[in-house]
């Protein structure tokens, strides 16, 4: 089935300048706007102020190489600028959550740092203000890759951010420094407001403080007939105007509305001026999901079989996608009948087969992933996270497949702390396992013998990267396999050469005898043993 994606230019604006609360004003900083790097001293410097917000910096670490550097705080549970690092954080509205975007100052060490709430606004920023009401991130960032963590606030509008280790303890001195590289701030509305606003299926970016609205929606959507979605916020109880509007000519004024009190917005609504050809996914009928990186798709299938088509794809909005006729390139076919054409690498991977212990080097080329390989981690795979300037899903970062021949079970090595995983199987999701193994220490695979497999492990975590650094198999009865040709697809025992087969179950019960194929369908799921003469071949019914 063809599955389709709609280009949303609006999200990707949101992701790269900023987010909007449902329920206020929002503050983001953001390491993109550190222009020059600074010092702090004695006295509190604002980092950013808006919206009513204000974001400060207290200590002696200041910004430096792309972060908000924060030492651990001294003994005492204070704010103290000539003894210890903090940022506070001040807003003339209730503040309803604060998110933390950081990462700890070595690759070895972990750092949790807090939110204290303040009842006393005066106080905060100066010598000995007493922090209290500690909202503890429990989980902490572990190494140099920034990780958000979201604080729920208590009703207040001061805050502050302290490097700690045991959440309010006073005598937990970390001796980690916090590098923050985001900050985001939500606050209460306190008047009415629209929170949000779609149309035709886009949502709209709202800028409260302009009081506009506005949205690119899809090429050939028809502007004088729209009726959009809206969501009420703050003290709002409905707005006007309601029902299908006509935006061909310009913005529209529409009003959230309580009692006598209203908020304005100018709503301008317009159209792509060309058809959207993006493309954010190509599934092979192999199962394989191709890597699309800028102009190129590069997928792999199992040598011997045949070429691969298309399965299924995501696309712009009205888009369709096929393979040229020469094979060479994906084409992308606009709703406007324009053709984007991108490089197609389709190629056939020899598989790993023999009893095998293999310590992974980089040179494996039966190992096939958008990541590189990474001398510590060995093939990793990315967190299951797309961002407009890191495509980790898209261009295959988030996944690793493996083509290996007829084997019962592999056996690898985590290259990294334990991550969750789903695992593939010839394009068939496994029940297990659904986790890596702690750093060093191994996990399973079990397979069912068919004579290849292309597994495929796939992060199912979204922070964290996770690695394989060896494998090691079980491998199945050579004869069976390459002389005799016996092999099971997960529903059927293959016998093309008509040899004498009987298949027992697990408690040694014989449950088929044949000459011929097998259909293991109706069967219970469990193990069973295939046998012809004094070969065996252990297999897995799901």
């Amino acid at each position: 089935m063809k599955k389709y994606f709609t280009k949303i230019l609006a999200i990707t604006t949101l992701l790269l300048f900023g987010v909007f609360s449902v329920n206020g004003q929002t503050l983001v900083w953001d390491k993109s706007e550190i222009i020059t790097d600074w010092a702090d001293g004695s006295t509190a410097s604002i980092i950013k102020e808006a919206n009513g917000v204000k974001i400060e910096q207290i200590g002696t670490k200041g910004i430096a190489n792309g972060y908000i550097d924060l030492a651990n705080s001294n003994a005492n549970l204070v704010l103290n600028s000539t003894t210890n690092d903090a940022i506070t954080i001040t807003s003339t509205n209730p503040i309803t959550e604060i998110k933390l975007t950081y990462s700890a100052n070595n690759s070895t060490r972990t750092t949790n740092p807090y939110v204290g709430f303040h009842s006393s606004p005066t106080a905060m920023g100066s010598a000995n203000a007493t922090v209290s009401s500690c909202l503890m991130d429990t989980i902490g960032v572990t190494g140099t890759t920034a990780e958000q963590r979201s604080y729920p606030t208590p009703t207040g509008t001061t805050f502050a951010v302290i490097v700690r280790n045991k959440g309010c303890d006073a005598t937990a001195a970390n001796g980690n420094t916090a590098r923050i590289t985001r900050i985001e701030v939500y606050t209460a509305a306190t008047s009415p407001i629209i929170s949000s606003f779609t149309a035709a299926g886009i949502p709209a970016t709202i800028d409260q403080a302009a009081g506009t609205i506005s949205a690119e929606l899809i090429y050939g959507t028809d502007l004088t007939n729209i009726t959009p979605n809206i969501v009420l916020g703050g003290t709002a109880t409905s707005y006007l105007p309601t029902g299908a509007q006509n935006f061909s000519g310009g913005p529209v004024n529409y009003k959230a509305i309580h009692g006598t009190d209203t908020t304005t917005y100018a709503v301008t609504l317009t159209t792509q001026a060309t058809a959207g050809k993006e493309l954010t996914e190509l599934i092979f009928s192999n199962s394989f999901n191709a890597f699309i990186v800028g102009e190129t798709v590069t997928a792999y299938y199992m040598a011997g079989q045949a070429k691969p088509t298309i399965q299924s794809y995501q696309a712009s909005a009205g888009a369709t996608v096929a393979i040229s006729a020469d094979g060479t390139k994906v084409v992308v076919t606009g709703a406007d009948n324009v053709d984007r054409e991108l490089a197609l690498t389709l190629e056939p991977v020899t598989p790993i087969t023999g009893s095998t212990s293999v310590t992974f080097d980089g040179t494996e080329t039966w190992i096939k992933t958008g990541n590189a390989f990474d001398a510590t981690k060995g093939w990793v795979f990315s967190k299951d996270v797309e961002d407009p300037d890191n495509k980790r899903i898209s261009e295959g970062k988030s996944r690793i497949y493996f083509f290996v021949g007829s084997y019962s079970k592999l056996t690898f090595t985590s290259g990294t702390v334990a991550r969750n995983i789903k695992v593939f199987a010839n394009g068939t999701e496994l029940l297990s396992p659904t986790s890596t193994a702690p750093s060093g220490e191994t996990f399973d695979i079990d397979l069912s013998g068919a004579s290849n497999y292309m597994i495929g492990i796939y992060s199912n975590k979204t922070n964290g990267d996770g690695g394989v650094t060896a494998m090691s198999s079980v491998i199945t009865s050579v004869k069976q396999t390459q002389e005799l040709g016996i092999s099971f697809d997960g529903k059927t025992i293959r016998n093309p050469n008509g040899v004498a087969l009987h298949v027992f179950d697990i408690a040694g019960r014989l449950v088929h005898a044949s000459h011929t194929d097998i259909e293991m369908n109706n069967n219970q799921k469990g193990i069973y043993i295939v046998k012809s003469g004094a070969d065996a071949m252990k297999i897995c019914v799901k």
